[in-house]
């Protein structure tokens, strides 16, 4: 079997959030099951300057209506796996990924070039699978090329829909004008490309089953529930994994101290380096809170606001990173300046300080609103951090609750999206901290011998691969 990739983005190459990390490991995963794969992203202007050495391997123009566009197609090999790249400097010469003026039309124009480049070099291959709104064109452009490769598309994020004036979506792409009906891409009078990826894709995934369960009400549903209910019949949520080669506690390089769940003392060692590096105080006795996430309303930052004095009141060391929202920002930093012996805000986004994090918490704090899958929540638990979550979408899946009466569970968690149940339930996790240390370490053992490599997501998405087949 040989499934083609495509996606905006793939860490080690250009990560911007958890979809870098997914297009990286699961084809890696799926390697290792025997699966022939390839991934193919945008050759951005940092992955040109970082990786002088990819290979040419063709050159050629498309036409999107009045443009006439270079496409180069180059490659590296690494891991088992060619990645190839899209190159046009006009649409992807830029330091970042997103939030440019002209998206619709560069993403567009991806979408386009990867059917180029699949009708000149991948016609062999059986799958394409495309990964949230900037590649779900790609399914309904197989259709209109007849090319014989069936399509999985991937929602990441449904919030993130990519929707464009038909102006531009008919005059780049050349479609029939049956495409701005409701039942193909029409959302309010636009073209919404996530829908269209939905509509005629062969299988469409969400990266966690409770996901798929949320998305089909209104709450969840991002003007786009009815057509989840539509179309459930080719649905199917499959949990996200992690890459354990590389958040491992045993080798991450950021790591003053390595450790794994059947020795912690390296743990122990960490944190106190970590509050040393942090001039905070340091004793092991002390929790420490930690955060790795962007500073927006969906990852529960307005929970974590409304409450902040209180939990600055509690025994503990609270640590943020992340970047975001001007306001939280701004909040975090006067609280770290007015409670300079227990808060630490970096406000920057930081792989070094990321892992000292996950490896110094003895809490994880991720009260998201709302939470496709989550990969922070299982990156804490591998590093025997045990998070205290909303239970929502991943989280829901992969956090069992602490039960007080059995021991039973890997983390702490609340429903309600309420400041103070998130409060109280982290009052209670602190108190088991205090007042309970062997069932708070029992915990932790049980956290970091949870599974959450990709090995069974990944015979999953084989086993629904063969059934499009």
């Amino acid at each position: 079997m040989k499934v083609l990739f495509c996606a905006s983005e793939c860490y080690p190459f250009m990560k911007v959030g958890g979809l870098g990390d997914v297009i990286y490991s699961l084809p890696k995963s799926l390697v290792r099951e025997g699966v022939e794969c390839s991934v193919i992203i945008p050759l951005y202007k940092k992955i040109r300057q970082e990786h002088p050495d990819l290979e040419v391997v063709d050159e050629f123009y498309i036409s999107l209506g009045y443009r006439h566009q270079y496409v180069g197609l180059l490659r590296k090999r690494l891991d088992d796996i060619d990645y190839y790249f899209i190159d046009n400097e006009q649409y992807f010469g830029r330091d970042t990924a997103y939030g440019h003026f002209d998206d619709g039309e560069r993403f567009t124009f991806f979408s386009k070039a990867i059917i180029e480049t699949i009708a000149r070099h991948f016609r062999h291959y059986d799958i394409l699978h495309a990964h949230d709104w900037q590649t779900a064109m790609t399914a309904p452009l197989l259709r209109e090329y007849q090319i014989p490769l069936k399509s999985v598309f991937t929602i990441h994020n449904l919030r993130f829909q990519g929707i464009f004036q038909f102006s531009m979506v008919f005059d780049m792409l050349g479609l029939p004008p049956y495409y701005a009906s409701e039942d193909k891409m029409a959302f309010y009078g636009n073209a919404n490309y996530l829908k269209a990826g939905i509509v005629f894709a062969d299988k469409v995934t969400t990266v966690s089953p409770t996901y798929l369960e949320e998305i089909k009400n209104e709450y969840y549903g991002e003007g786009l529930d009815g057509l989840i209910r539509q179309y459930e019949w080719k649905m199917q949520g499959i949990l996200n994994g992690i890459d354990y080669e590389t958040y491992n506690p045993m080798k991450d390089k950021y790591l003053s101290f390595d450790y794994n769940a059947k020795n912690v003392s390296g743990k122990y060692n960490n944190k106190i380096a970590f509050q040393k590096e942090m001039q905070l105080p340091q004793n092991n006795n002390i929790p420490i809170v930690g955060m790795v996430s962007r500073l927006t309303d969906q990852k529960g930052l307005d929970l974590i606001n409304n409450v902040l004095d209180e939990i600055l009141q509690m025994d503990l060391q609270l640590i943020i990173l992340g970047t975001g929202s001007a306001m939280y920002e701004d909040n975090f930093r006067a609280h770290e300046y007015s409670h300079h012996d227990k808060m630490r805000a970096i406000i920057k986004y930081d792989d070094s300080f990321a892992s000292k994090i996950y490896a110094a918490s003895d809490i994880y704090l991720m009260p998201s609103q709302f939470e496709p899958c989550g990969l922070s929540q299982m990156i804490a638990m591998r590093y025997g951090s045990l998070p205290l979550v909303r239970e929502t979408g991943g989280l829901n899946d992969s956090v069992r609750p602490y039960n007080q009466f059995t021991g039973e569970g890997t983390g702490f968690t609340f429903s309600t999206y309420n400041a103070h149940d998130m409060l109280f339930t982290l009052q209670k996790a602190v108190g088991l901290y205090y007042d309970n240390k062997d069932a708070f370490n029992k915990l932790i053992e049980q956290a970091m011998a949870e599974d959450f490599s990709w090995t069974s997501s990944s015979k999953q998405y084989i086993q629904m691969y063969e059934s499009i087949l």
